[in-house]
């Protein structure tokens, strides 16, 4: 086991806490970038299931789902295609202003050395 000596100790401590929290604060700008293109991706391929397949023949764990009724759930399939791309846009857009914070700061830094 290595021991580190007091003084060392407490001058490497602001320093990884400054790391990690810089870590999880960039982490967590971009769960809601996940979150979003999950959500949209889903929504999606429900779009697309609501949208081409009869009614009869969607899964039966999908709502709207009525064996031995004919025509498709167009309502449906255009709202989930709806939300498809406002999810897309949303994580689009947070992705968009989390790079430019970014690369401000990055510039902002550069110019202050």
């Amino acid at each position: 086991m290595v021991r580190v000596a007091m003084g060392e100790q407490e001058s490497l401590r602001p320093w990884l806490h400054g790391l990690l929290g810089s870590m999880v604060a960039g982490m967590n700008k971009w769960i809601w970038v996940i979150v979003l293109a999950v959500v949209g991706i889903i929504a999606a391929v429900f779009a697309i299931e609501y949208l081409t397949t009869s009614i009869g023949h969607l899964p039966s764990w999908m709502p709207a789902s009525n064996p031995g009724k004919r025509g498709h759930a167009y309502k449906r399939g255009y709202f989930a295609a709806f939300i498809a791309v406002l999810c897309f846009g949303g994580a689009g857009y947070f992705a968009y202003t989390i790079t430019r914070s970014n690369a401000s700061s990055d510039a902002s830094g550069d110019a202050a050395q």
